[in-house]
């Protein structure tokens, strides 16, 4: 009885990990026509009015991190991070599986290691109150962002590599 509600719970849990991830690549989509849109209006006002716009070169840079940061564990929910294509056709879907799950370690190892990194340097912004050049932005929300997208795609790679697991016991 208790595995039966244990594994209901979980699988609640990831049904809405998969809906919070969406809304994150969706907002990653949105934050791409920002950045084309902040562009054209630097372009414009540029060549057109002959005035540059500081903010509108150091913004998108922003915009850019977070939007690979929303994307992360989108990518890795679809099977779309970089592999090596001709060795997973070549291999039988059980080969395939056993490989995602012996490097799944490694890959939660640098990802846990670009999230401490990112941690401590948001940390250190918090503390010293650090802002952007041109924008004044303040530089703790572009760090939130990656916090945000390295524990989401953490979470996806368990997801997955408990799926491949499941998948082998079958």
């Amino acid at each position: 009885m208790f595995n039966k509600i244990s594994h209901k719970i979980l699988e609640e849990g990831v049904k809405w990990i998969d809906k919070i991830i969406l809304v994150m690549a969706l907002c990653s989509g949105v934050i791409l026509v920002m950045i084309m849109l902040i562009g054209n209006f630097e372009v414009i006002a540029r060549y057109v009015f002959t005035a540059s716009v500081g903010w509108a070169l150091e913004v998108p840079e922003f915009l850019m991190l977070m939007c690979s940061a929303l994307a992360l564990a989108y990518t890795e929910k679809v099977g779309r991070h970089v592999s090596v294509k001709i060795l997973e056709e070549k291999l039988s879907q059980k080969a395939n599986k056993i490989i995602a799950i012996a490097i799944s370690p490694i890959y939660l190892f640098m990802a846990g290691g670009m999230l401490w990194g990112v941690m401590r340097w948001a940390m250190i912004d918090i503390d010293g109150g650090r802002y952007s050049f041109m924008a004044e932005i303040p530089l703790i929300i572009p760090r939130s962002f990656l916090i945000i997208g390295f524990v989401f795609l953490i979470v996806q790679v368990l997801i997955n590599t408990t799926k491949n697991i499941l998948f082998l016991r079958r």
